[in-house]
């Protein structure tokens, strides 16, 4: 019964930086939207903002794999990983395509 209880409380510990990742993801989205039709000037605005909500992902995926180390059962555990995985390839192909239009748009290479 504790181990159930311990599983229980890991899978929603794993569910809060889940959300945080999609909200961040959310944010990437915006930011190349910014990047691309948003004032020139403001460019490395929108870059910097798609780094943070990178960053984010980055730190909230770590969070989810801790919360999920010790659940043993993978029906839990496999669902949860792979909307993660999703969330973490759709950043890195976001954060080519910032770069890519922070280039175009204003010459620039920030990282």
């Amino acid at each position: 019964m504790r181990k159930e209880a311990i599983q229980k409380a890991s899978l929603e510990a794993a569910n809060v930086p889940l959300k945080t990742a999609k909200a961040a993801l959310e944010v990437l989205v915006l930011s190349i939207q910014a990047a691309r039709s948003g004032n020139a000037n403001a460019i490395s605005d929108a870059a910097t903002a798609s780094a943070l909500a990178h960053a984010a992902i980055v730190g909230a995926g770590g969070n989810v794999r801790i919360n999920l180390m010790g659940i043993t059962d993978l029906k839990l555990t496999k669902p949860i990983l792979k909307g993660l995985s999703e969330i973490e390839q759709k950043a890195a192909a976001l954060d080519l395509e910032i770069r890519s239009v922070v280039k175009e748009r204003a010459n620039l290479t920030l990282w």
